[in-house]
Parts: structure tokens; sequence; C-alpha cells
């Protein structure tokens, strides 16, 4: 009987300790305006998972040039209000994006409609917007699957999907869930500027809330709102600071314990952070 218990004690003292297990998550971090916060390191940082607080292993701003598929909706409820404030924003948005960014625009009335291939020259993308002219009703369901079809992903680049849409009668053929299904591959993050502005019923308005709501979740990026075009600048700044200012923080995690609940804290002053972690599956 000792022999035996000799021979466990020796077994367990001989066993491997398990190994952590190393996983990454996307972190926005920013200052109060939006901009980058200088000198960020590990030591500012601090991860929580199902209340344990977990060893840190690196911190590294996501560097990444993006390719960014701009969905523009151009339906006939958005004549003036395209025209009168909502181009200036979307300008603005696209001057905010880092260097080495390229640029597909597509736009949505009457039917989904390629205006730029993807390229680097903002000029280009700046000027293809003025040349925008509403027209029908609005189609932005089907072209956030026509459109990213065609978006192909570059490994090393992001891919990033901007959809700005009022809310118009819907003329697109494929019911919420089959675009939510079938968009949600096509690209690494999606973003969307919700305007209420339009003549659809309370039906439509809650096929595009679900649409967007949910693929931005999925991928964890933005669903912003605003009650009319005249405020579209100030989400879609928030939307082009939250693809500068990404970050991949490495932590040990737990041997063979699935992701738990994760709580990230930045000591800083005035900082703001986001977990910009996917959340499948898409419902």
């Amino acid at each position: 009987m000792h022999k035996l218990l000799l021979c466990l004690v020796l077994a367990l003292a001989t066993t491997p300790a398990a190994q952590a297990e190393t996983r990454s998550v996307p972190l926005v971090v920013s200052d109060q305006q939006g901009q980058p916060v200088d000198g960020l390191g590990l030591d500012d940082v601090a991860l929580v998972e199902n209340g344990t607080a977990r060893v840190l292993r690196s911190l590294r701003r996501d560097e990444r040039p993006i390719d960014v598929l701009l969905l523009v909706d151009t339906s006939e409820d958005l004549r003036s209000s395209l025209r009168l404030s909502l181009l200036d924003a979307l300008d603005a948005f696209l001057k905010a994006l880092p260097p080495g960014t390229r640029y597909a625009l597509w736009k949505t009335g009457e039917r989904p409609t390629r205006i730029l291939d993807l390229a680097d020259d903002q000029g280009a993308a700046s000027n293809a917007l003025r040349r925008l002219f509403p027209q029908g009703g609005n189609t932005m369901l089907d072209a956030l699957v026509e459109a990213t079809r065609e978006f192909k992903r570059v490994e090393g680049r992001r891919s990033v999907v901007v959809a700005v849409s009022g809310t118009s009668i819907e003329f697109s053929s494929r019911a919420r869930q089959q675009v939510v299904e079938q968009a949600r591959p096509n690209a690494d993050t999606f973003y969307f500027l919700q305007i209420d502005e339009g003549s659809a019923d309370a039906e439509m308005r809650a096929a595009y809330g679900h649409v967007f709501s949910e693929l931005a979740r999925c991928s964890g990026g933005l669903h912003e709102t605003t009650l009319t075009s005249m405020g579209a600048r100030k989400p879609l700044l928030a939307i082009a600071a939250d693809l500068q200012n990404r970050y991949l923080l490495t932590y040990d995690a737990e041997p063979g314990a699935k992701p738990g609940k994760l709580e990230v804290q930045v000591a800083r002053p005035n900082t703001r952070v986001r977990l910009a972690l996917p959340k499948e599956p898409c419902r």
C-alpha cells in the first residue's frame, strides 16, 4: 500500500502542469474626443475574465491598412438631406481615415450599383460621392449582400463595411435574416449609421434595425443612429475613430475553458475603452 501511494505521489509530481492558453481580444481605446492615447502599454491595462484577473502578454496597435466598402442610401426620401448635409459628413469621414486606406463606393437607390472600385485615391472617393443622385426607393439590404460578395478580403488588410441608410421604403428582395447570414462572412467588421428619415412603416424599420444591429454585434462593429442627416457627421467621425484606435490584447486564459465574460479597464484619466469582440452567432 505504501509503495502504491509513493508511486502515485511520484507520478503527480512529475506530471507537467497544464499550459496556459493564449487568447487575444480586440480593443478600441481613445480619449474623450476620440483621439489616440499616446504611449499606452501593458501597465495601463487590466483584464478580468469571469471575475479573475488574467496575466497579460502583449498589447499592440492594429496597424493593418483598411479596405472600406461604403454603402450610401440614395433613395428619393433622402433627396434634400443628401445634398444639404449628408455628403459633407461622408466626405469628412473619408478624410478621417488613416493613410493607406482603400475605398470602394456603392449606392442603394433604386438598385444596388457600384460607383467606385476599390482604390487608394481618397480624392477620387470624395469626387464619386459628389456625383451621387437620389433615385427610387432604398435597396440597402440587397446591397449588403451583393456589394460585400464582391468585396474580397486581402491578407494583411482589414475589410470594413460602412453603411449609411435612412429608413426609406425597402425594395430589397431578401429577408432580413437571409441578409445577415449572407453578408456576415464577406467582411471583418460592419458599421452602420441609421438615419431616422424616410417613409418606411414600423415593420420595415424593424427590418433595418435587426440587420444593422446584428451585423454590427456579430462583427464587433457599431450601429449608430441619428434623428436627422444633419446629425450624421458626429457618428461618422466616431466610426472613423473606432477604426483608427484599435488594439490587440493578448492574455493567458484558463486551459480548456470556454471564453468567459471579459472586462477591461485602462488606468488613464479621461480614457474610453470598448471590447470590440465579435459576438457570434448572428441571429
